[in-house]
C-alpha cells in the first residue's frame, strides 16, 4: 500500500481480485502493522486453498500475542459515518488460535492505538460481518486485528463494503437458550433502545414479527 488523501468512505468496496497478490503486498492506500515469518502478513493472496469468491483475498496467519497483525483500510473523511461489512472464515476452528476484531486504530504505526469494535465468531463457515464504526473518533482508521491466541491460526477476508450506518442495525452476540420444549430465552448486545423481533423455523423461511 501507499499513503493517500482521506476520502468518503461511503461506497468503498474491495474484493482484491484486481490487486497484486504475494508476501507482504497490500492493495493502495492500504497500511498494516504486519507479522513477519517465512512471509509477511496480512497480504493479498492469490489461490483456491482458502478462497471465499473469486481467487483473490486477504490472509491472515498466525494471530498469537507473538504474532498479532492489524490490516487497516485507506483514511476516510467520515469514519465515524461507516457501515464495515465482509466475508470471512477461520480455515480451521481451535480456542487456541486468535480473535478476529473489527475497530479502529488511531495510529498506523502502533498497535496499541486499536480499539475492538467487535469480536467475530471464530468459525470455518463463511461468516458475514457487520460492524458499525459510530464512535470511531475524527481521524482514526477502519481496522481488522488477528491477535491474542496462543497458537496460530488461519482467516480469509474477502468482499469488503462499506455504506452508510443503517437506520436499524442488527445486535451483536445474540445468545438463545431453551428454557422449556416450546420456550426460549434470548439475549444480544446492542446500543439501540428498542428492537425489532423477528423469528421462523429452522429453514429460514416466514418470518413472522
Amino acid at each position: 500500500g501507499r499513503p493517500c488523501e482521506a476520502v468518503d468512505g461511503i461506497g468503498f468496496k474491495q474484493d482484491f481480485e484486481d490487486e497484486s497478490t504475494g508476501s507482504g503486498v497490500l492493495p493502495d492506500c492500504w497500511d498494516a502493522i504486519q507479522y513477519i515469518s517465512s512471509s509477511t502478513y496480512p497480504y493479498v493472496y492469490n489461490s483456491s486453498y482458502y478462497k471465499i469468491t473469486g481467487s483473490n483475498y486477504l490472509y491472515f496467519y498466525g494471530g498469537t500475542t507473538s504474532s498479532e497483525q492489524i490490516a487497516i483500510l485507506p483514511p476516510f473523511t467520515n469514519t465515524a459515518d461507516l457501515y464495515v461489512t465482509f466475508n470471512y472464515n477461520y480455515y480451521s476452528v481451535n480456542a487456541s488460535y486468535g480473535a478476529l476484531q473489527v475497530g479502529y486504530i488511531t495510529n498506523p504505526k502502533n498497535a496499541a492505538t486499536f480499539t475492538s469494535l467487535q469480536t467475530l465468531a471464530m468459525t470455518s463457515d463463511v461468516t458475514k460481518a457487520e460492524v458499525a464504526m459510530t464512535s470511531a473518533p475524527a481521524g482514526s482508521y477502519v481496522a481488522i486485528r488477528f491477535g491474542g491466541g496462543s497458537s496460530s491460526g488461519t482467516v480469509s477476508v474477502d468482499d469488503i463494503d462499506i455504506t452508510a450506518i443503517p437506520s436499524c442495525t442488527k445486535p451483536t452476540d445474540a445468545v438463545g437458550v431453551a428454557t422449556a420444549y416450546n420456550q426460549a430465552s434470548i439475549s444480544w448486545t446492542s446500543d439501540a433502545s428498542e428492537w425489532k423481533l423477528q423469528y421462523s423455523a429452522d429453514n429460514g423461511e416466514n418470518w413472522t414479527d
